[in-house]
């Protein structure tokens, strides 16, 4: 959590802009060479997944991006709606189907201030689309054009 804490804040970006900018992937897909290690290798021991990811979602994934087949295959980064800008992606962090680690932490860490974050961008799809549209200008703001 700190390295993604610390890589926003070099950009005068906050936790709240932090929580509503991964919101972006509530779109896209993700190659499976990206999650391979977190579905089949997550400790370094052949076989071993992210325990935090919700198990029948891990069985789908792992159908998805089979050990030893290609890593280029894709899966959503959305699950529920993958083409659809919605708060959809939090909900989904709420039932540990993020598909990416660094999405899932932003719920799984116990106590972190994203933890709320998510919360409130899953009970509100108003609340994330606010949030999102003044984190992009302020993420637009703090890029320097050299």
């Amino acid at each position: 959590m700190e390295i993604l804490t610390s890589k926003f804040s070099v950009h005068n970006l906050d936790t709240t802009d932090l929580v509503a900018l991964s919101g972006a992937h509530t779109i896209g897909r993700v190659q499976c060479g990206v999650i391979t290690n977190r579905l089949h290798n997550f400790t370094g021991n052949n076989g071993q997944s992210d325990p935090s990811i919700e198990p029948k979602f891990l069985r789908t994934l792992r159908i998805k991006c089979l050990q030893g087949r290609s890593l280029t295959a894709r899966v959503n980064l959305d699950p529920t709606s993958p083409d659809s800008f919605d708060n959809d992606y939090f909900k989904n962090l709420q039932n540990n189907r993020g598909v990416i680690e660094s999405d899932q932490i932003l719920f799984s860490s116990k106590g972190a201030p994203t933890v709320s974050l998510v919360n409130r961008f899953a009970k509100s799809q108003r609340k994330f689309y606010k949030a999102f549209a003044k984190s992009m200008i302020k993420m637009g703001k703090s890029i320097s054009i050299g």
